[in-house]
């Protein structure tokens, strides 16, 4: 009887282990997927900042 005890002890942090350790693997997913987020966004951004310098010293080259 002590040892069915000590084996449903064994698994239940068995059992905890596992789940913390699911927990932290998700947690570290989410966080990549809004850091790759985030870089996508600031590309874009870059993009957009890059056009619009290019096109206000293009357009402003022509005339005085």
């Amino acid at each position: 009887m002590q040892l069915l005890f000590f084996l449903d002890q064994s698994f239940l942090l068995f059992a905890g282990k596992t789940t913390v350790a699911f927990e932290a693997l998700a947690l570290a997913f989410a966080i990549v997927k809004a850091a790759v987020g985030a870089g996508g966004e600031l590309r874009e951004v870059a993009q957009v900042i890059v056009v619009v310098h290019f096109t206000n010293s293009h357009s402003s080259s022509g005339r005085t």
